[in-house]
């Protein structure tokens, strides 16, 4: 490259150095971001339990229980998205490869897109629309972190969202995966 770069003027030579450096930095940061998280909410192999510790740092996993009021989060790769309160849980998926389940007189576009946990227990209504993936405005729940308002908690983990009441019911949703807990 030194004879190649011989003929050219200094301030060339550094501008094809500084080019040349930038491609090997956006090659190298390409692959990171595209092909170095293999784990993702799109897998469901791992279960994980929740943790609801109100006791925890801020810093740490959990994040610290509200008694009321409503929390809205999205998974990080924004697939799943929440809504949190006192009253229960609503979970959209915006990508899914799992079936939708047989509803009786419902031919909505967006069933098995979304799922409730409440004082009824889990259900996967009939709906019309296909939500979307969350959007920018929308807190990211990390891996491994909690949410809980009131008797309810949800989890973030790289095998789904997973929500579940004070006494254990409730589910995971994931790409590949709709479980009903317990």
């Amino acid at each position: 490259m030194a004879g190649a770069l011989a003929g050219l003027s200094r301030g060339l030579k550094i501008f094809l150095v500084v080019d040349l450096v930038l491609v090997v930095v956006l090659g190298v940061t390409a692959i990171l971001v595209l092909g170095g998280n293999s784990s993702t909410d799109d897998q469901a192999d791992t279960p994980q339990t929740p943790t609801t510790s109100s006791s925890a740092p801020a810093d740490t996993a959990t994040t610290a229980a509200t008694s009321e009021g409503e929390r809205r989060f999205a998974s990080p790769t924004g697939n799943i998205a929440c809504d949190l309160t006192g009253e229960g849980v609503t979970c959209t998926i915006a990508n899914t490869s799992v079936e939708a389940p047989a509803i009786d007189g419902c031919t909505g576009a967006g069933t098995g897109h979304v799922i409730t946990l409440n004082a009824d227990g889990v259900d996967t209504p009939c709906t019309d629309q296909v939500p979307g993936a969350a959007g920018a405005d929308v807190d990211v729940l990390q891996y491994g972190s909690s949410e809980t308002v009131g008797d309810y908690t949800c989890t973030s983990g790289s095998n789904g969202m997973t929500c579940v009441d004070g006494g254990g019911v409730g589910f995971r949703i994931a790409t590949a995966e709709r479980v009903v807990l317990p």
